[in-house]
């Protein structure tokens, strides 16, 4: 098939791979087939860029690793950290934008105290922008790294959950550094939770590809009636049985039937997820989960009731005057940062704007996608 690819066919490839993040591992698949020399070279230095930059990131973690088990304190690799070299055994095949640890709530503070002393700042302008992350920290070489304290940062563990999954990590290690990692069945858990109900499908292929390289890598030894349990627990059901099926559409899972059936096939959510992930990954609309829902309301005072919930903290009985003032008063603020960073997205969609329009029908689906996960049912 790729001997009787055109200029136009590879031009197409290319795009969807970087608009993915799948370029590196493109390269690697096509080392050997007759490729375009043109197209090999873009693929080529995607590859040994992934490569460069994820030393460096794990040389950088590798320090920080010290510099916590100096001061008494141990982390859990997460996402990319974990990823790239112990599932899919070559740093320059999973590209990292950052680097994700867990740590337990009560260390976070002297980790951060860590941070600052090792040149890591804060980045101001992510504080509080949403609450489905924890908030970067930059190093002086431009380093981002993330320190959370729960798997999902919209759902808090219990003491006896934490301390269950703290005893099923794994020893992981590398010339750089050896660490702990989330076991395999809670890895899996966790990325269904970061792409289904974090992301909302909105970061494209790669993390069912991910997904595929853990189960490539672990799934024979897995526990997937134990996943299935602990998915539950924890609320993320759906979630993986959303992930897993669309990995397997997408990239193909080695499962035996048996196991398969604990994760039942939905279409109708299937599809749903299906148009989110294809749909413009990486494009920025300017439309928010919050729009949409804005938009989505029915008649002007459910509209008015959205935005007063959004921007005016209730308030409290015997809270004094000047308090409710000063509160008032940060309304007022946040509603004119708002105004001024999204009123043209919300002009375009008023005046029936076509892109606009789409992109809010898009993450209005996204949210109703989001309801049925986050929704218990008897038919998980």
């Amino acid at each position: 098939m790729v001997r009787h690819m055109s200029e136009t066919d590879w031009q197409t490839v290319l795009a969807i791979a970087r608009r993915h993040a799948l370029a590196p591992l493109l390269f690697h698949a096509l080392r050997s087939m007759d490729v375009p020399q043109g197209a090999r070279e873009t693929l080529r230095q995607a590859y040994y860029a992934t490569a460069a930059r994820n030393l460096r990131l794990y040389r950088r973690l590798g320090e920080l690793l010290a510099a916590f088990a100096a001061a008494g304190h141990e982390v859990l690799l997460l996402k990319g950290a974990y990823l790239a070299e112990f599932a899919y055994g070559n740093p320059a095949l999973r590209p990292m934008a950052d680097l994700d640890l867990l740590a337990r709530p009560q260390v976070v503070p002297a980790l951060l105290e860590t941070l600052a002393s090792q040149g890591y700042v804060a980045i101001s302008s992510a504080w509080g922008a949403s609450l489905r992350h924890a908030v970067p920290y930059r190093g002086p070489d431009g380093t981002l790294i993330e320190i959370h304290d729960r798997l999902f940062e919209t759902v808090a563990a219990s003491g006896e959950e934490t301390d269950a999954l703290w005893a099923r990590a794994i020893a992981v290690s590398l010339p750089e550094f050896a660490a702990r990692a989330l076991c395999p069945e809670d890895a899996l858990v966790h990325l269904a939770m970061h792409t289904a109900m974090q992301h909302g499908f909105d970061n494209g292929l790669l993390p069912f590809l991910d997904a595929r390289q853990i189960v490539e890598r672990h799934g024979a030894a897995m526990d997937w009636p134990a996943l299935r349990t602990r998915s539950e627990a924890w609320g993320a059901a759906r979630a993986v049985r959303l992930v897993l099926r669309l990995a397997d559409r997408y990239f193909g899972l080695t499962l035996p039937q048996e196991t398969f059936a604990l994760f039942p096939p939905c279409p109708e959510e299937m599809a749903a997820a299906e148009r989110l992930v294809v749909r413009a990954y990486g494009e920025n609309t300017g439309v928010t989960e919050d729009l949409a829902r804005l938009f989505g309301e029915r008649g002007l005072r459910a509209r008015i009731r959205l935005l007063r919930q959004r921007l005016v903290p209730p308030s409290r009985s015997g809270t004094p005057p000047v308090a409710r003032t000063i509160a008032m008063r940060r309304s007022l603020a946040r509603a004119g940062r708002l105004t001024g960073k999204y009123g043209r997205t919300a002009l375009a969609a008023l005046l029936g704007k076509r892109d606009v329009r789409a992109a809010l029908h898009a993450e209005q689906e996204r949210n109703r996608l989001r309801t049925w996960l986050t929704t218990p049912g008897e038919e998980w």
